[in-house]
């Protein structure tokens, strides 16, 4: 249905003028649209899609050429794989990461599971070539943990076990880095002072996913500001163990300096909590902060 394009009143098809200012009305506005494109003109505009994995099958046969290329060219001159080794590993690798998700159809997670685990063994491949492995075991425990990650989110469902999984893979990260940087050396700080950190986070996480689910069913309750409250409470709880372990190591016997944050921290956290558990005081915050 047209408008009068003086002053916007509503037409009738047939109209010839506006009644109410007396416009004419333009003969291209009574005009159907596909008469005015016709379909052979939109058919001729249209683009021509090439389907993703006819070009990733086109992209994959065109990368077998470099690699076969480079392998020929080294077995010929040398007789034995050597330089060759590192662009072929490339191209496996660029292979993986960006043309094989087009070849074989994966949901996104899994397409970054996939990928952090080829870049691992990217790295470690790289760097065995020439024995002994030195830098890349750093990246690539990171990669893994990482990886291991994703796959308990992604395969749990509890989040009790979804704590103590990811508790386990901190502890097991740390200590294969510490064995990576001493080597020889017997390890030390993870066990000794990353360990009691973990479980006492664990511990911390497994206490706060306790409570949100009984007060998840108490509307009374501000499960954001109690989550808040926690959390600031076990980390005035965590600098006073982190001081307390390296005392028992250094000898000491008075705790100092995580003092000095622990107190506030547990003072910022009763106030939260109370403020989590009377609404009009959690209303009253968040006029104050405009939220």
């Amino acid at each position: 249905m047209p408008y009068c394009i003086r002053c916007g009143v509503r037409l009738e098809d047939t109209a010839p003028g506006c009644p109410l200012c007396g416009t004419a009305v333009p003969e291209t506005f009574r005009t159907p649209a596909e008469h005015i494109f016709p379909p052979d003109e939109l058919s001729e505009t249209r683009k021509v899609r090439v389907p993703s994995r006819a070009a990733a099958g086109i992209t994959t046969l065109l990368l077998c050429i470099p690699f076969g290329i480079t392998l020929v060219t080294d077995l010929a001159v040398n007789g034995r794989v050597s330089w060759s080794y590192y662009p072929m590993i490339s191209l496996v690798f660029f292979w993986l990461t960006l043309i094989r998700p087009f070849l074989i159809f994966r949901r996104i997670p899994q397409i970054i599971l996939e990928n952090l685990l080829a870049a691992a063994a990217f790295l470690l491949l790289l760097d065995i070539w020439n024995p002994p492995v030195i830098w890349s075991g750093y990246p690539a425990a990171a990669l893994i943990c990482i990886a291991l990650g994703m796959m308990i989110f992604r395969h749990s469902r509890s989040g009790y076990v979804r704590i103590i999984l990811t508790s386990v893979l901190l502890q097991g990260f740390l200590m294969t880095f510490e064995a990576l940087l001493s080597r020889t050396a017997p390890m030390t700080w993870s066990v000794a002072v990353a360990l009691p950190l973990v479980l006492c986070t664990a511990a911390g996480a497994l206490v706060i996913c306790f409570f949100l689910r009984r007060i998840a069913a108490n509307p009374a309750w501000s499960t954001g500001l109690f989550t808040l409250s926690m959390i600031l409470l076990f980390s005035a709880v965590l600098l006073m163990l982190l001081e307390l372990v390296l005392m028992l190591q250094d000898g000491a016997r008075l705790i100092g300096w995580s003092l000095f944050a622990a107190v506030p921290l547990m003072l910022m956290s009763f106030i939260v909590l109370h403020g989590a558990k009377h609404p009009h005081i959690h209303q009253a915050l968040k006029r104050r902060f405009h939220l």
